[in-house]
């Protein structure tokens, strides 16, 4: 991995030697002054070093992969990912099954991966993570609801963790393909949906089934997403599902309960490296959130081993366990009433 280089050490190198040998001196008189050297030296940008992106799409049929970067409120994007040669990456594009690799800034933070499916030829009209902004997306928007997620925070000297790459795979918003990240150092790969030998997405509930009213299963959106649809009385501000309390995270977020998460001990079995809902790092069994303090590329393997359905969804909506409640007195009261109590403390 290339690292910046340390000008301020050359610039040291080159005043001390020339300091102490006379011959230097003297003809160091009759060129650049040394402190202009210096100058110019420390106005040479440094090279910002990058990380290698590669999706692996592993399943049977294309998908459109889309990028959203983090950027500080109100002020200017970047810096973007880009392709091999250094040209601009675009937010989203069209992958077909085979590999495809990007570069990040070293310090690429607060940042997500997902594949759409179900798209038009140019990226627009998906069924699952469709971006707003168009086919291309823009890389501010978070796409629309139902699909897998790989978040990461990398290497970076503006947060206390100075020596660790922080990476997951994430069904909070949903799911739609298995997924894999792995590490090139050797670090722990996180996971959701894959050793199972079938397709988890054949395994979601019709009343979480996405798009709504849809014959066959695109994706599998999160109780949190779909509880509004569910019941006029949820509310995703003040929810347990959601962890959210007055529209904020609940804290601390042990006081939200896995218990109390619809559908939770059906889907973590098959996703058991991964998030299955906002508080899942909580529970540390095993980790939701991986870390490594070793530099290193990812890769991202969409359908593992070609298992997965989402490209071209056969499957019809199933009810999974008719004992879970959905609606007013069942896991929702639940979970209304906690967020209700916690709002009084």
């Amino acid at each position: 991995m290339a690292t910046r280089p340390s000008q301020a050490s050359h610039a040291g190198a080159t005043y001390q030697s020339s300091a102490r040998s006379p011959h230097t001196a003297k003809y160091r008189s009759s060129s650049m002054p040394a402190y202009l050297l210096m100058l110019v030296v420390a106005l040479i940008p440094a090279t910002q070093a990058v990380r290698k992106i590669t999706i692996d799409n592993q399943c049977k049929g294309t998908v459109w992969p889309a990028i959203q970067v983090e950027w500080p409120k109100n002020a200017p994007p970047g810096p973007n990912p880009t392709k091999m040669d250094g040209s601009p990456q675009p937010f989203g594009w069209k992958q077909p099954p085979g590999k495809y690799s990007f570069q990040v800034p070293d310090d690429w933070t607060r940042s997500r991966i997902w594949a759409r499916t179900g798209c038009k030829d140019d990226g627009t009209g998906c069924k699952i993570g469709g971006c707003a902004s168009g086919g291309q997306c823009n890389g501010r928007d978070w796409g629309g609801s139902g699909g897998t997620l790989a978040e990461f925070t990398l290497l970076t000297t503006k947060t206390i963790h100075q020596s660790t790459d922080n990476y997951d795979v994430s069904m909070v918003d949903g799911f739609n393909l298995p997924m894999t990240i792995s590490h090139s150092a050797g670090c722990e790969t996180a996971s959701c949906g894959v050793g199972a030998g079938h397709d988890i997405l054949t395994m979601c509930d019709s009343r979480l089934a996405y798009p709504p009213g849809s014959d066959v299963v695109w994706g599998c959106v999160s109780p949190c997403n779909v509880g509004k649809q569910l019941s006029p009385a949820f509310s995703g501000e003040n929810s347990v599902w959601c962890c959210n309390q007055n529209g904020v995270a609940i804290s601390p977020q042990t006081r939200c309960d896995k218990k109390d998460i619809p559908f939770y001990t059906k889907y973590k079995p098959h996703c058991q490296k991964a998030y299955v809902f906002p508080a899942d790092d909580n529970y540390h069994d095993p980790d939701a959130v991986f870390m490594c303090n070793k530099p290193g590329d990812f890769t991202i393997t969409l359908c593992p081993g070609g298992i997965g359905e989402g490209t071209a969804p056969k499957s019809k909506p199933i009810v999974v366990d008719p004992g879970i409640s959905l609606l007013n007195g069942g896991r929702l009261g639940m979970a209304k009433r906690r967020a209700d109590v916690e709002r009084s403390e």
